[in-house]
C-alpha cells in the first residue's frame, strides 16, 4: 500500500534513524508539508537536509566514458568519467531550474558506468537492455551513452523516452527510462523528463516541448515548460507516485553523486 508523508505537526511525528538511502524514499505527493528536520543519526547515515515542501524526485544515473575501463587506482575518477560528469551536472542544473516552479528536483542518489560495448546505443534491443537491469522502482532511470542512433538505422537522436518493450503492465506501472546521448545540447534531458512525466511534443514557441527550430524562435534559455504543461505533468506526477512508480526523497544525499 502507498504511504504518504505525515502531515501531523512535527511535535507528533515519530522519529527514527533512518539507515539508508533507501529510507529516504516515500511515495510523491506534489507540495507536501515539510517533514522534521533530521536527527543526528541522519546525518550520520550520509543524508542531509529535509526537502521540506519541494518534490525531490531521485534519479539513478549510469553514464559511459572512454577511460571507464582502464579506470584509475583506488577508484580514482578518470579523465573522461569527469568530463561525462560535468556535462551531466549542467544538464541537471538546466532541467531543475525549468522544473523550480513546480517545486520539484531531481537528486540523483546513485551513480554507475556503462560498459565500454554500451557507447552507442543504435537498436530497440539495445535500447531495452541498457535499461532493463539498472530501472529501479521509485526513481528515475538516466542512462547517458556516447550516442543515440534513430531506429531507421543511420541518423542520430539526441535523447529518448523508452518503454520496456518486455514489460506488458499498465501505462503508469510499466518499466521505463531516458538515454540521453552526451551531445552539445543542454535542453535534452529536460525535455525527456516531459515526456517521462506525459507531455507530448508542442507547437508552442518558448516551449521546452518543441522539437523544431523556427525562424524567429526565442534562445534555448527562455525555453520552459508552460503552464498548461505544468498542470498536466503535476497531474501525472500524482499517478506515478500513486502507481508506485515514483517516489520522493525524505532526506537530500549529503554528497553529490555527481561530483568527482
Amino acid at each position: 500500500m502507498v504511504q504518504f508523508l505525515s502531515t501531523q505537526p512535527p511535535s507528533t511525528q515519530r522519529r527514527q534513524r533512518p539507515p539508508g538511502i533507501g529510507s529516504m524514499i516515500v511515495a510523491t505527493a506534489l507540495l507536501l508539508p515539510a517533514i522534521t528536520a533530521p536527527t543526528t543519526g541522519a546525518r550520520a547515515a550520509g543524508l542531509s537536509d529535509p526537502c521540506g515542501r519541494i518534490t525531490c524526485i531521485p534519479m539513478a544515473v549510469h553514464l559511459w566514458a572512454a577511460d571507464t575501463a582502464t579506470g584509475l587506482p583506488g577508484g580514482t575518477v578518470t579523465p573522461d568519467q569527469r568530463r561525462a560528469l560535468a556535462h551531466a551536472r549542467k544538464q541537471l542544473a538546466w532541467a531543475n531550474a525549468r522544473f523550480a516552479p513546480m517545486k520539484v528536483r531531481f537528486v540523483p542518489v546513485k551513480l554507475g558506468w556503462l560498459a565500454p560495448t554500451e557507447r552507442r546505443i543504435d537498436s530497440a534491443a539495445a535500447r531495452d537492455t541498457v535499461g532493463r537491469d539498472r530501472v529501479q522502482q521509485g526513481a528515475v532511470l538516466w542512462v547517458g551513452p556516447w550516442q543515440l542512433v534513430d531506429l531507421d538505422g543511420h541518423s542520430e537522436r539526441h535523447g529518448v523516452h523508452w518503454r520496456d518493450r518486455a514489460d506488458e503492465r499498465s501505462e503508469l506501472r510499466r518499466r521505463r527510462w531516458l538515454i540521453v546521448a552526451r551531445s552539445r545540447y543542454i535542453f535534452v534531458l529536460a525535455h525527456e523528463l516531459g515526456h517521462f512525466l506525459g507531455l507530448p511534443h508542442s507547437k508552442a514557441a518558448l516551449s521546452l516541448m518543441n522539437k523544431h527550430s523556427t525562424p524567429g524562435r526565442p534562445s534555448v534559455h527562455a525555453w520552459r515548460f508552460t503552464a498548461a504543461e505544468r498542470r498536466r505533468m503535476a497531474r501525472r506526477l500524482r499517478a506515478l507516485g500513486k502507481a508506485g512508480t515514483l517516489r520522493a526523497l525524505r532526506w537530500l544525499p549529503a554528497a553529490d553523486v555527481l561530483s568527482p
